[in-house]
This record gives C-alpha cells, structure tokens and sequence, in this order.
C-alpha cells in the first residue's frame, strides 16, 4: 500500500472487470454464493458523498480509511445464503475474489 492508503495495482493479484464471476474472499467452499459485477467505480468519493448528504449519521469511522478512495464493485448475489432481493451491492476488492474472468 502506498503512503497516501491507496492499494497500489501490483498489490491485486487481478484486476476486477464488469462481467466477472466473484466470490467472498473468505468463502472457499463456495457456501455464501457467487456474484456478478456489474459495475466498477475507480473512485468512490461520490458514493460516500452521497451517502453523508443522505445520511449525516453514516458512520465513516467503521470503514478503514485506505479503502475509501479506492475503486468499489457493483456486485449482484446468488446463492443459498443470500436473499433473493436482485439488489446488488456494493463491495470493496478486498472482500472479493475472482472465480471467472469475463473474457470479452
């Protein structure tokens, strides 16, 4: 990690591309589910922005603060453990970890 708390690329084993099939980082067998990313944002300042704008109480403290500069992944969910709401959500590369790169 660089001095300024970004995650320097050669410190991700692959890059994350829309299309690809993840995995919670910790969940080897696979129990949680799979997800699809939908969207990668570079920068998440707007997002947290957007959230203090809506929500003054957001708590900013529980993120670690090399994370919040830091690209996030729109991720959409299926799986056993998940409930099927077909919301996707937002995650940060060091929860998730590639199954299958999309190829296209």
């Amino acid at each position: 990690m660089s001095k300024d708390g970004k995650i320097r690329k050669e410190e991700i084993e692959e890059e994350i591309s829309v299309g690809d099939l993840v995995r919670l980082i910790d969940d080897d067998e696979i129990s949680v589910g799979v997800g699809l990313v939908l969207e990668v944002k570079d920068d998440n300042r707007d997002a947290i922005e957007g959230a203090l704008e809506m929500r003054p109480d957001f708590f900013l403290e529980e993120i670690p603060e090399y994370l919040l500069y830091n690209p996030v992944y729109l991720v959409l969910w299926h799986g056993a453990a998940i409930t099927p709401t077909g919301t996707p959500v937002w995650m940060f590369r060091t929860e998730l970890e590639i199954i299958k790169k999309n190829k296209t």
